[in-house]
């Protein structure tokens, strides 16, 4: 198995703006209603790969420490739409 680079809460907080900022050029193009319920549960859906990535990279299972901000982790919970910060 190879070794994966482990990255920092830091660095993974940048990763999350970066994706956000992808979601919405995404959505933009797909012509994605932010109102609507479903855009919502596909940005959670869209986010939760991120959350699986950065988790691995930051070594989570060992740490115990989150790689996701508490911003975008209650937005996925709630399925609340999440803008990227400006």
């Amino acid at each position: 198995m190879t070794k994966l680079p482990t990255i920092t809460i830091d660095q993974a907080r940048e990763i999350e703006d970066l994706v956000l900022a992808a979601w919405e050029e995404r959505a933009k193009t797909l012509g994605y209603n932010p109102k609507h319920k479903s855009t919502a549960k596909l940005q959670a859906e869209f986010l939760l790969g991120m959350v699986a990535t950065t988790d691995i990279l930051t070594n989570a299972a060992t740490t115990k420490e989150s790689s996701v901000s508490p911003r975008v982790y209650f937005s996925i919970i709630r399925g609340e739409y999440l803008r990227k910060k400006e």
